[in-house]
């Protein structure tokens, strides 16, 4: 007896419906023809694809994982490959590196380039993307309609270094694609790229804006800065919750960066109702965590300890490890603010940990040992807290052989120079300054340098740094002041 086929046709028709519902930001009109589509041919890419990112991005992770369980055969490869991958919880980076290891193995495993499109943005930090390249130019010369598909393809030329040929990529596509909700969506991204005129790009912006349907329309909404104020009030009125609970949350991210937690606070306040009201704990966590900084930032000790215990709590269930980590990294300050410094350190070591597991070629995980040390030298235990700067050193000196990244050397500098040993603070500042593109020079290590060569009695190479320094505040960080008025104040010159 013949193995049972899907119906692509009825796949296709189903699939372009489910887009047209995304137009009008009806997620749950979506979600239903992207399942009926697949029902109709599981081995239908676009419909898989889309539905498996939909479902994540909204929060549906454990949903999604009990669908995908048992693979139907008809969907042959690609239904297996779901399984597999979801099988996983998102935060076992050790299992996705073994089925990782397995790609395109033959027999059972996930073939290699639906393996890395769905790996890589199920588990966390896996280290896919240098593959992602080869695997987009495969899937969309097999799926040329879904414009998801080209989206990951053009991230793969990015992160291959290939940013200049990107535009050309979308245009193309957008011949390719024959729905006019995919048709935006990639004219959308062609806008963000350099080498595109203005002139375009503000037809474009225009074009997105003349489109009645508010899923499109939206689109229209965003430049570089993003005007999220009006996400948030077009998703109030169109009553689309996980548009509302996506622009809350971006706009007191945004506010706590620009150093306003009392205005972030407001935001946070509407994402973490909306969070609650729906009960997903992927977007519960992202809430409480983020309300839970601002509060910290407000000196609302008790309500930040609050809501990054609630955040933690809700970890298991979410599955979001980076907002796990940072929510015990927050409640560590936030201890460490109130004094309490055991429970401080209990819960920069749980930070240390979960980044050593996770993310130990990142930046946060060097910055952890650098809290832990910090943490542990102003409860005086100074002993212990030299040990985690050591470590700290060392993890940032590896970082550096394997990335060639300098990142960490201004910390590792500062370490030293509060240690009192200045020739190895002065080669870490130097390091930190002079082995970056000129055009990110952190001012920080120059800032360290001038002390070093100040304590050195080292006056004309102070004066020289500060100079360099001074002369380009286009590069500066916010916090950053001119160096050369102190420099020359402390030699008797104005």
């Amino acid at each position: 007896m013949p193995a049972a086929v899907g119906n692509r046709a009825l796949a296709r028709r189903l699939w372009e419906a489910a887009q047209e519902r995304e137009a009008v930001l009806d997620l749950g009109g979506a979600l239903a023809l992207y399942r009926a589509a697949r029902a109709a041919d599981p081995s239908y890419l676009p419909s898989q694809y889309d539905y498996f990112e939909l479902m994540r991005a909204s929060g549906l992770v454990r949903q999604l994982r009990r669908e995908l369980a048992r693979p139907d055969p008809r969907g042959g490869p690609l239904t297996l490959c779901l399984a597999q991958v979801t099988r996983l919880r998102r935060d076992d980076v050790s299992g996705g590196r073994r089925l990782g290891a397995l790609l395109g193995g033959g027999g059972d495993s996930c073939p290699f380039d639906l393996g890395v499109l769905f790996l890589g943005k199920w588990v966390f930090n896996m280290g896919l993307e240098p593959r992602f390249l080869a695997s987009g130019a495969t899937l969309v010369r097999d799926a040329p309609e879904s414009w998801r598909l080209w989206e990951f393809y053009c991230n793969g030329l990015v992160r291959a270094g290939r940013t200049r040929d990107a535009p050309a990529v979308l245009r193309r596509a957008i011949a390719l694609t024959t729905n006019g909700f995919a048709k935006a969506n990639l004219y959308d991204k062609l806008r963000s790229y350099d080498g595109v005129g203005s002139r375009e790009v503000q037809a474009i912006a225009a074009a997105l804006a003349r489109d009645a349907r508010p899923g499109v329309g939206v689109l229209s909404l965003f430049d570089d800065k993003g005007n999220w104020d009006e996400h948030a009030r077009l998703a109030r009125a169109r009553g689309v919750w996980w548009l509302e609970w996506q622009a809350f949350t971006e706009l007191g991210k945004r506010k706590i960066e620009r150093s306003d937690p009392a205005a972030a606070l407001i935001d946070l306040d509407r994402a973490v109702l909306i969070a609650d009201s729906v009960g997903r704990p992927p977007l519960q966590i992202v809430s409480y965590m983020t309300r839970g900084r601002a509060n910290a930032k407000l000196g609302k000790l008790q309500a930040a300890e609050h809501d990054l215990l609630h955040a933690i709590a809700l970890g298991p269930e979410a599955e979001e490890p980076y907002y796990l980590y940072q929510s015990w990294h927050n409640l560590a300050h936030v201890y460490e603010s109130a004094g309490r410094f055991r429970e401080a350190a209990h819960a920069v070591d749980q930070f240390v940990w979960l980044t050593r597991d996770l993310t130990p070629d990142w930046d946060d995980h060097w910055m952890s040992l650098h809290d832990a040390g910090t943490i542990r030298w102003k409860a005086g235990w100074h002993a212990a807290a030299r040990a985690d700067f050591d470590s700290m050193v060392q993890t940032i000196d590896q970082q550096h052989r394997e990335t060639g990244r300098c990142n960490g050397f201004y910390f590792a500098g500062e370490y030293y120079e509060r240690s009192g040993d200045l020739q190895r603070a002065l080669a870490y500042y130097r390091a930190g300054a002079c082995e970056r593109d000129i055009p990110s020079i952190d001012g920080q290590d120059l800032a360290g340098l001038v002390r070093v060569y100040e304590q050195l009695d080292e006056p004309d190479s102070a004066e020289a740094v500060a100079r360099f320094h001074d002369s380009a505040p286009e590069r500066w960080q916010a916090t950053e002041v001119p160096l050369l008025p102190e420099v020359l104040a402390s030699r008797g010159r104005v």
